[in-house]
């Protein structure tokens, strides 16, 4: 079916309570509302795989949900109010709430806020690109740190980061596989040098920390502290560019998610390093 997800910033103010929701009343296939405590941040749904709260300063929730129909239609995203019971009620004609923000698109997760004044916007990824020539990057040798998490588990892969030529063929990549599974990857002339892979699956939001290290015929990665994986068999890719957020060579796999610190050495960091930096 198609997917549409609805997201609003709502606050408190008279009214501490509300109900947020999307309908296509016509051709709908699954909707889920959403009913939060704009005080305590409570909330209920009936599949929370479809609906998302992110909090915020001074007061402000961000609250999304999805809906999903047959063949498109009109649909409706609503804001209900409450009196701490129902959302059918008779107000006293003062009291409510605040509201802004509101951002209906196209998908099955909400992006973030993207503003709009009388038509529709399509913004470019969150996305960040570094030559290498800007920082002290070594050639031969070298130790990459990131922490960050996904804001969805699905059967596409997401990247934390990579440093290539712009090509598959010549790349170091940190990301979170198809198979939900926590990788590294080195590609040396179009040749797989090294695949990595970390115990454990991420859950959407679980924030995770990854530090691989190399230089010639030495790989290794440690994610959250685990027990470092190694590669003893590997040349080095000749490369250009810092991707922050996505890969080079193509828009798709674009991370989904969020980025909290990103470091780099231009050293081959001792594998005690690398499984403390990231536990």
């Amino acid at each position: 079916g198609n997917k549409f997800t609805f997201s609003v910033f709502v606050k408190a103010a008279e009214r501490t309570q509300c109900t947020v929701q999307i309908g296509n009343f016509a051709n709908q296939v699954a909707s889920n509302a959403i009913s939060i405590n704009l005080t305590t941040g409570a909330f209920t749904s009936s599949d929370a795989t479809r609906t998302w709260v992110e909090e915020f300063p001074d007061g402000w929730w961000r609250v999304s949900t999805m809906s999903e129909s047959s063949n498109g239609g009109t649909f409706s995203p609503t804001v209900l109010l409450s009196d701490g019971s129902t959302t059918s009620y008779t107000g006293d004609g003062t009291s409510g709430l605040y509201v802004w923000g509101g951002q209906i698109e196209a998908g099955a997760f909400p992006t973030s806020y993207i503003p709009t004044v009388a038509s529709q916007v399509t913004r470019a990824a969150d996305a960040l690109t570094l030559t290498t020539a800007s920082f002290s990057f070594s050639a031969t040798v070298g130790t990459l740190f990131v922490e960050g998490s996904i804001d969805r588990v699905d059967t596409s892969t997401s990247m934390f980061l990579e440093i290539s030529d712009g090509t598959a063929n010549e790349r170091f990549a940190i990301y979170t596989n198809s198979d939900n599974s926590s990788q590294a990857i080195v590609v040396d002339g179009g040749v797989t040098q090294g695949t990595l892979i970390a115990s454990g699956s991420p859950a959407a939001g679980d924030i995770r920390e990854y530090a691989l290290a190399w230089t010639l015929n030495d790989l290794a990665l440690s994610v959250d502290g685990q027990t470092v994986v190694t590669d003893a068999s590997a040349t080095l890719p000749t490369v250009t560019t810092l991707y922050l957020g996505k890969r080079g060579s193509t828009s798709a796999n674009a991370l989904n998610g969020h980025i909290q610190f990103f470091a780099y050495w231009p050293l081959r960091k001792l594998n005690n390093f690398i499984q403390q930096v990231s536990a």
